[in-house]
């Protein structure tokens, strides 16, 4: 939300903060701002301030829709039961209030000049990059918050960012500690490695029945094919029939006349202004007649407001507050301002913000659009209706056709609509709609399974509903041989060829222990092979197998490599020789180098410094569950 949390917060503290942050402003609404406790009950309490069950049942909601929107419709149904979600939900309200009481015990505070100032940086009130009152009060009316409310948790939060970026930026490494970890994480390997290709092995490999059918018998727990369902189904909802309602020219054309009747042009002002807040003496009244006086003398009115505007969020644009369709401002503001001609200042102008001079800086008057600018508008809008009144009317036909239907594709018929069939699909799901759980859970139920009966209408999300039965049921088995013998054939190929292989390298291995060159064995063999000289464990250009397996290598002894293989992913055989390895070295380091490996260990220590001190907050605070 802040540029400085993004900045200053790493880590396991900058998931937390952002995840407090997300809470705050994702789900108190006006009602929490204003009343301690509206349910009349209370989930916990922390040192005696209660965490309301709205509060949690609003914390649960937002929870469910972020999984949802995560994950979509494979999200499993028991993620988003309110029993999984209540208790995790509750423990992050009660830590959020926990950080929150210690922040204000130990005397953290935010002037309302810093809000400001952070309220007119945030990018979703600002439109061209600049901070818009009129994009400010829109988005606050459609969240329910009042702008003190939103102050008021903006302040919490500000103050949880504080709280944290303290703990955060406490930890420290010591020299000892950023050299141990040089010594490890720039540590550098020389090595030579020879590569045995499988292909040609493979290739001239030849199986008798007799071996085909025993490597069969020894693995068949590898050829057991899952219990598996093919379905036929009814997808409902307003897209699938989007493409089946007509809309005909008369209809758009009718509707555009409605609207166009209906049709009121919409004024709006656009308002610059000069504020001065209220003061305890009174003094703002002598102060407001004084610019007065001297905008009565010719002086520039944006000059005046960067002068003495107390309106941080607009005086730097000569108060420049954006367009009002008369509805932004205070009542009083905008009768004011609906009274001046453009380029008129008002007289002074009292709000509970203080005292305003306004400025009309233009007009707009709205244009009906013509017919062309609208038919598509309309025609789109019309079929969704349609095909949405459509949904509504076939729902309760399916629900009661597909009761204990024989064949959907009957029920289908019946509507006017598309049943379809689906692939042999596992309890691990299929493809597309048949990797959501839900579809999944209803056709292997036993109702529908075993009882060979239609499922229940299954309602996937807003207006989608499927409805299916099990065409064809497939149990568990072990597939026969020749149904998997291609398989059988081609495992028990590559087998035979990497045994060989492995009895190839370890000759090989051998060879060079003794004294042979690995550049040598290889062009006596034919093989490919590589030398790698001070090599880092991120070198690029090096096949990340063979880097990796020569940096888990035992340390050489002086004068004998260390010598030894593995097979690759694709079938090969790599013999490695590592012969050097080289401690990394801190103080080799650039200056900027040592500065962000001391930052970057740092900052873990922050994290378990922090997670220690949260986890004291807690069993130090009086925390009731109710």
């Amino acid at each position: 939300m802040l540029q400085s949390l993004r900045d200053n917060l790493k880590g396991t503290a900058a998931t937390i903060i952002v995840v407090f942050i997300a809470l705050s402003f994702g789900l108190v609404g006006l009602e929490t701002l204003f009343a301690p406790s509206v349910s009349g009950a209370d989930a916990a309490s922390v040192n005696g301030e209660p965490v309301t069950e709205t509060e949690l049942a609003r914390a649960v909601q937002f929870q469910k829709r972020r999984i949802e929107a995560q994950f979509g419709d494979q999200a499993p149904a028991d993620f988003l039961s309110d029993e999984r979600l209540r208790e995790p939900v509750l423990n992050d309200l009660i830590q959020r209030l926990v950080l929150v009481q210690e922040a204000l015990d130990e005397g953290m505070a935010v002037s309302d000049r810093s809000l400001d100032e952070i309220i007119i940086n945030l990018e979703q009130f600002q439109e061209g990059g600049r901070f818009s009152a009129e994009l400010f009060s829109q988005l606050l009316r459609i969240q329910g918050y009042t702008p003190a409310g939103y102050k008021r948790l903006l302040s919490q939060d500000v103050l949880l960012n504080q709280h944290i970026s303290g703990i955060n930026a406490s930890g420290f490494a010591t020299e000892e500690e950023l050299r141990q970890l040089a010594q490890l994480s720039l540590q550098s390997r020389s090595f030579y490695y020879m590569t045995l290709p499988i292909a040609g092995l493979e290739a001239a490999v030849e199986l008798s029945e007799e071996e085909i059918q025993s490597y069969y018998d020894e693995n068949t727990a590898e050829y057991r094919r899952p219990e598996q369902v093919a379905v036929e189904y009814v997808d409902l909802s307003p897209a699938t029939l989007f493409d089946a309602v007509d809309v005909i020219e008369e209809d758009i054309r009718q509707q555009y006349d409605q609207e166009l009747d209906s049709f009121a042009a919409q004024t709006r002002r656009r308002a610059a202004h000069l504020l001065l807040e209220p003061r305890d003496d009174g003094s703002e009244q002598a102060l407001i007649t004084a610019i007065e006086a001297r905008l009565d003398q010719g002086e520039d009115f944006a000059a005046l407001v960067e002068e003495y505007s107390e309106d941080l969020g607009s005086k730097a644009q000569g108060g420049d507050l954006g367009y009002s369709g008369g509805d932004t401002f205070p009542q009083a503001f905008e009768d004011a301002l609906a009274a001046l001609a453009v380029g008129e200042i008002s007289a002074p102008v009292e709000t509970d913000a203080g005292l305003h001079l306004i400025k009309l800086v233009d007009i707009q008057e709205s244009e009906a659009p013509s017919y062309e600018q609208d038919r598509g508008r309309i025609e789109q809008m019309l079929r969704q209706a349609q095909a949405e009144e459509l949904f509504v009317e076939l729902l309760e036909r399916l629900r009661d056709l597909s009761y204990n239907a024989e064949s959907l594709a009957d029920v289908a018929d019946e509507l006017g609509i598309d049943a379809a069939s689906s692939e042999l699909f596992s309890r691990a799901g299929g493809i597309g709609l048949f990797a959501n759980r839900q579809v999944i859970d209803a056709a292997f139920s036993d109702d529908v399974l075993v009882g060979g009966n239609t499922s229940e209408l299954l309602e996937l999300g807003d207006n989608r509903v499927v409805v299916l039965r099990v065409t064809e049921h497939q149990q568990a088995r072990i597939q026969t041989l020749d149904e998997v013998r291609d398989r059988v054939t081609t495992a028990l190929r590559r087998a035979k060829a990497e045994a060989e292989l492995a009895q190839k390298a370890e000759v090989l291995k051998k060879r060079h222990l003794d004294g042979e060159s690995i550049e040598d064995i290889a062009k006596a063999e034919g093989y490919e092979w590589q030398v790698s000289l001070d090599t880092r464990r991120s070198e690029p250009g090096v096949d990340r197998q063979i880097l990796q397996y020569a940096f888990e290598l035992s340390r050489p002894e002086q004068y004998r490599p260390t010598v030894s293989g593995f097979n690759l992913f694709n079938g090969d055989y790599a013999i490695v020789s590592l012969t050097a390895v080289k401690a990394g070295d801190f103080d080799s380091l650039a200056k900027e180098q040592r500065a962000s490996m001391r930052s970057q260990l740092g900052d873990q220590y922050s994290n378990l410094d922090f997670t220690a001190y949260q986890e004291f907050l807690k069993q130090q605070a009086d925390i009731e569950i109710k």
